[in-house]
């Protein structure tokens, strides 16, 4: 198949597969929808990692509320107990109570210095969390960095994966295109008749020209006649599970002299004797048998093949914006 290329950017198209067709755009238009797919690809990719990220994230802020907790526990605790212990009526009632309890324990040597203790302990706790949240936020920034290039963020998007899905998606067109163009079981189960419409039909794209079948009332039954590059051709077709030997061989020697045919073929799905292989050498008869009718059919049927592919190829979607919602919806249930 002929090379895509985009006709604005002047660069290569890509394929990707979707819904049994083959997507063919280009890197440049899509860059906006491939950056989309891809960052969402990232996130799902490290989900489990940054859900750890978040897990330690929240960690590191209770440690922080707990460090702050213990480095004031014991300065603010007389703000609070004064409302209880005094039940002041009136602010300078609750302000005088708070200086009592101030004056009575907490600036007392043994209260001070567990004050200090919970103080160090608050202030390592804090900062050990500042650290972890500066080590998380780093990890985090790493973890979701963004491209270098579009290059980079193209060969994400393109993974081996979506390459397999699409030669893998072509692989089994063509087994099926090939079991319909070229079948041994299904020509071994046709009767004589419908072998030589076959070979009818296969001759017209050998590009052999003027093919005709012949009447089946002579004695020597040649069963086609066509035009080959070198002149006219008799073709006699045998197909069926007989050996065939020196005497077809020799009937369709006489019948190229009979008709003045400037060759003759025998086509044939048999087993071919070794004296009637000699024969036909000899008697300059060419052979087609299954190996030689498949590698003639396969050696036109390219162009074929490639107009077949074309139904399976989807040209309107240049900038992925169709396929990405599809990913994106796929994405989120997955």
């Amino acid at each position: 198949m002929s090379e895509n290329r985009c006709y604005i950017h002047k660069v290569k198209a890509a394929e990707v597969l979707v819904d049994e067709k083959i997507v063919v755009y280009c890197p440049k238009c899509a860059e906006a929808n491939i950056h989309k797919i891809v960052l969402q690809e990232e996130k799902i990719l490290k989900s489990e990692e940054l859900a750890d990220i978040r897990k330690r994230r929240h960690v590191a802020m209770k440690e922080l509320w707990k460090s702050l907790a213990l480095a004031f526990y014991l300065e603010c605790l007389p703000i609070f107990i004064t409302l209880f212990t005094h039940s002041p009526k009136s602010l300078s009632e609750y302000i005088t109570g708070v200086k009592e309890l101030y004056s009575q324990f907490l600036f007392q040597p043994l209260v001070q210095l567990i004050a200090i203790g919970f103080i160090a302990l608050g202030g390592y706790f804090w900062i050990a969390a500042i650290k972890s949240l500066k080590e998380i936020k780093k990890e985090e920034a790493t973890l979701l960095k963004p491209f270098a290039n579009e290059a980079e963020v193209h060969e994400k998007f393109q993974t081996p994966t979506k390459i397999n899905q699409v030669n893998e998606f072509v692989r089994n067109v063509k087994k099926k295109y090939d079991s319909n163009f070229f079948s041994q079981r299904k020509i071994h189960q046709m009767s004589p008749y419908d072998f030589k419409l076959y070979m009818a039909k296969q001759l017209q794209k050998l590009d052999f020209q003027n093919v005709r079948l012949a009447r089946d009332d002579s004695d020597f039954k040649v069963d086609i006649f066509a035009d080959g590059p070198n002149g006219k051709v008799a073709f006699r077709c045998i197909n069926d599970i007989n050996l065939v030997k020196m005497d077809e061989v020799h009937k369709i020697a006489v019948e190229k002299v009979y008709y003045d045919c400037e060759s003759s073929i025998l086509v044939t799905t048999s087993a071919i004797t070794k004296d009637a292989l000699e024969l036909a050498e000899t008697l300059r008869v060419t052979i087609w048998n299954d190996q030689v009718l498949k590698e003639k059919i396969i050696s036109i049927e390219n162009e074929q093949w490639t107009d077949h592919l074309q139904d399976f190829y989807d040209y309107s979607d240049q900038n992925l914006k169709k396929y990405t919602e599809f990913e994106m919806r796929r994405l989120a249930q997955s």
